[in-house]
């Protein structure tokens, strides 16, 4: 009986993650100006930001592969910034396609690229983003 209703309960958790794997992985969401600004542009050290929306099958994709990232790495801020909401930053970028990543180092942009990315590669772009010095 025990085995069953632990069972129940690890198939019930991890149905959760799965539908709101993004609120548990630590994973934010900045979809006006005020948001962005506060979770972003006004950030010390690193923050990785995903545009995106929600009909672009690549932007899906992307979003699994941060959920995962972010599990892996809790001490990196990841930020996800709909391309769709009407006070987006995604104009003041110029985003013109999707997924575009972007980290922001002490509030600036500092790399910036489109395009389904793994953890692999996203990891060396942060870890490069780390070394570099922001004149204050």
């Amino acid at each position: 009986m025990q085995k069953r209703i632990f069972a129940v309960f690890f198939a019930c958790s991890l149905l959760l993650i799965g539908c709101f794997g993004a609120a548990f992985a630590g994973i934010e969401h900045a979809d006006s100006g005020d948001a962005f600004r506060s979770k972003v542009l006004d950030s010390k050290g690193i923050v990785l930001v995903d545009f995106w929306a929600s009909w672009c099958g690549p932007c899906m994709r992307q979003g699994e592969i941060l959920e995962r990232l972010a599990a892996q790495q809790p001490e990196l801020r990841i930020v996800k910034v709909s391309t769709e909401s009407q006070d987006t930053p995604a104009a003041m970028y110029r985003i013109q396609s999707i997924p575009t990543l972007m980290i922001f180092k002490d509030g600036k942009p500092i790399d910036r690229w489109s395009g389904v990315t793994e953890i692999p590669v996203i990891n060396g772009r942060v870890e490069h983003a780390k070394k570099i010095k922001i004149p204050e």
